[in-house]
């Protein structure tokens, strides 16, 4: 017992040591998550954009569990890359999609914000190094 104690103690000073970038990267990418999510949820799919919409984010959910997973289970920073910029090319297709549909103002918002949130994730993570990314593990 007295063991998970002193693990638990040691995770959470190597969670201090994470700096703060990181710290709001990992924040970042559960935000976008949780947006990809919530804009699944709230599509009632009575319209065919509607259901369009809800397939491509349902692949951005798709996505963003593998760009996860990369960092998660230590990949290297290049596999961590490619991830990103599929989760990115998918976002873009997306945005794309609903600029030429019926699609409301607050829902093409919502899209134009996951996409620039997930460059932003993008662009963070090309500007890491490995050690860097052993860090954001410890964050996500």
């Amino acid at each position: 017992m007295d063991t998970n104690l002193g693990e638990t103690a040691a995770e959470d000073d190597a969670i201090k040591a994470v700096p703060d970038f990181l710290v709001r990267l990992a924040k970042a990418i559960r935000d976008l998550d949780d947006l990809v999510r919530l804009l699944g949820q709230s599509l009632s799919r009575t319209k065919p954009w509607q259901r369009q919409l809800a397939g491509h984010l349902s692949e951005l959910e798709r996505l963003l569990q593998i760009l996860r997973m990369t960092v998660v289970i230590s990949r290297t920073t290049a596999e961590i890359l490619d991830a990103a910029g599929v989760l990115c090319v998918a976002c873009r297709t997306t945005v794309t999609t609903t600029a030429g549909s019926r699609c409301d103002r607050e829902t093409s918002v919502a899209v134009h914000l996951v996409s620039d949130l997930a460059n932003g994730i993008r662009d963070q993570l090309q500007r890491m190094d490995s050690a860097q990314v052993e860090l954001l593990r410890l964050a996500l």
